[in-house]
């Protein structure tokens, strides 16, 4: 609530207005007289005074209460600063606390894990010393099997069957002689050229075939020209048929729509309009 709110009311304001109508509108003389017999005139200001005393009352009063606020503020400020700093002291034992706990239990830990490597290191050590004795043990009886076994050192006569001498044993075959390599080799060459001349004979019918498709292409486009050549020689004829037809009409029948001519008679005009020649067709018979 404001200081004018406060202090200057809005009905004490409307009693006011009031009183000073009815003293300046009044219409009796005697009504717009003050104490001092002094007449009251429109605009005049007669409770100045008062309202100044007021106002002022209202200043100091305002001024009482903002110095109040002013130190109830300061006062909360240093209360919230002491309090920060309670708070802040008390974090930080906290999060030294905490600290050395960490730090505590971070050296547990490395000791833990320091104890963890020296066990394990150990235990490699042995397992690699284990591993290394079967490894030789194992390498040892490898090179033995190695030179000493019939199928490692390809004995030929491990390989041969001894249901006849052309055949083989298949779990003891150490592969072919070198006839028998060279024979395989000249059949593969052999089939080789044979793809050779398959591949060339292809592309020599492809060709064949494209050259054929060619004369074809060819040959029906000038059997096209000449259809067109001969539509167009026929279509000529007729024209030049229809022109010589229209002409020899013109000729035969010089007033073929009736039109009166002035040497001859409306019979003969009539008779040449309706006469026209026509030609039967004649009737096919049927088979």
């Amino acid at each position: 609530m404001c200081i004018r709110d406060r202090y200057q009311r809005r009905v004490h304001a409307i009693i006011k207005d009031k009183m000073e109508t009815a003293i300046t509108k009044s219409k009796n003389p005697a009504d717009r007289a003050g104490v001092s017999a002094c007449k009251v005139f429109d605009g005049e200001d007669l409770y100045a005074g008062d309202r100044k005393t007021m106002q002022a009352l209202q200043m100091k009063d305002w001024l009482d209460q903002q110095i109040q606020e002013k130190a109830e503020k300061k006062k909360l400020e240093k209360e919230g600063i002491k309090g920060y700093a309670e708070q802040t002291a008390t974090i930080t034992v906290m999060r030294k606390s905490a600290e050395e706990e960490l730090k505590d239990k971070r050296f547990d830990m490395y000791k833990a894990a320091q104890e963890q490597n020296l066990l394990l290191i150990k235990e490699k050590k042995e397992r690699e010393a284990y591993e290394k004795t079967q490894r030789m043990a194992k390498d040892a009886k490898e090179i033995e099997f190695t030179v000493t076994n019939d199928f490692m050192t390809e004995n030929p006569a491990t390989c041969t069957s001894v249901v006849s001498d052309n055949r083989v044993k298949k779990y003891h075959w150490k592969g072919m002689n070198a006839e028998q390599k060279k024979k395989i080799l000249d059949e593969m060459a052999s089939q080789v050229e044979d793809k050779k001349k398959k591949k060339e004979l292809d592309k020599e019918c492809e060709k064949l075939w494209a050259d054929q498709e060619e004369a074809k292409r060819q040959e029906l486009i000038r059997q096209t020209l000449l259809k067109q050549q001969k539509e167009r020689d026929m279509l000529k004829a007729m024209k030049e048929t229809h022109v010589a037809q229209k002409n020899e009409k013109k000729e035969k029948w010089p007033n073929y729509y009736g039109d009166k001519l002035p040497h001859e008679k409306p019979e003969a005009q009539l008779t040449a309009h309706f006469i026209i020649p026509f030609k039967k067709k004649k009737k096919k018979k049927k088979k």
